[in-house]
């Protein structure tokens, strides 16, 4: 494999910098994507033979080709900088697991004759199906992020960040998706399209007070995402603080801290059924 990576600088003027990028990389299957074959039968039969997952022959490495544009803005007389990046991603086989019809040489008794049919041609799949992984889907990733600094005072940073991100799927051979309900491949791609939240935002303010206590405060809001085909996060605001002391143990430096995390509210995990609770927690540190 062949991964090239170009990137060009140009000083529009001494403190603004515009960057061209151009990269291309891969992602190799996994050892469970390449060659693994599961099955389920009933303790100590040979048979019935439930295939759940069944590694399908030719699977090749994904290929993702990135062209980018940034801008880094150096303003020293405001003690203030932004970063800027816009991108388009492009994937033309991304790996995506679906529904694979069996071959007859690993046959299953699952599925009923009724529910053996291809999606696109309505040909039949005698020998049931499995999940497989299959360089099956392409796609596009457009977006831009930025991200703000000003240290208005010496002893207070500000930062702030958000990024827009939009991705766009389709399987590039649905006939190949053993499965008679036409839904399920709209599900397939939508679960990459909704793989990241389509806008999300950061904030970050660092401020010293006496006695050399760094105190600082953290706000992060996502929109909605899925993380599996069935698991999701929903939009969300958060709202982390911490308070520091530094100071000395002989010639080493060291720091207590206390932290909170999720202090606004309790947050969802992958499922509206999973919780994350607020957090509080102390920590030492020693450099030596």
């Amino acid at each position: 494999m062949f991964d090239p990576r170009v990137s060009v600088s140009y000083h529009l003027l001494k403190d603004h910098t515009l960057r061209l990028v151009a990269s291309r990389a891969h992602r190799s299957p996994s050892l469970y994507e390449a060659y693994v074959d599961t099955q389920k039968t009933p303790f100590g039969a040979n048979s019935p033979v439930d295939r759940t997952f069944y590694a399908a022959p030719g699977l090749e490495p994904e290929r993702i080709d990135t062209l980018e544009i940034g801008y880094l803005g150096e303003l020293k007389s405001a003690r203030a900088s932004i970063d800027l990046r816009a991108f388009n991603e492009r994937s033309p086989n991304r790996i995506t697991i679906v529904p694979y019809a069996l071959p007859a040489s690993a046959a299953e008794d699952k599925d009923s004759l009724a529910n053996r049919l291809y999606v696109g041609s309505n040909s039949p799949f005698p020998y049931g199906r499995a999940d497989a992984a299959l360089n099956l889907e392409k796609v596009s990733i457009q977006g831009y992020e930025y991200q703000l600094r000003w240290q208005p005072f010496d002893s207070t940073r500000l930062m702030y960040g958000h990024s827009y991100i939009r991705t766009y799927a389709n399987l590039t051979d649905e006939t190949v998706v053993a499965d008679n309900k036409g839904l399920n491949t709209l599900k397939i791609s939508n679960q990459t399209t909704e793989s990241a939240p389509r806008n999300s935002q950061t904030a970050m303010i660092v401020q010293r007070l006496p006695y050399d206590i760094e105190a600082s405060v953290m706000y992060y809001k996502s929109g909605f995402m899925r993380w599996l085909r069935n698991s999701y996060t929903s939009p969300y605001e958060r709202v982390d603080w911490r308070l520091a002391l530094p100071f000395k143990v002989g010639s080493s430096k060291a720091e207590v801290a206390y932290v909170a995390q999720m202090s606004n509210h309790d947050m969802q995990g992958r499922r509206n059924t999973r919780v994350a609770n607020e957090m509080h927690w102390f920590s030492m540190r020693v450099d030596f």
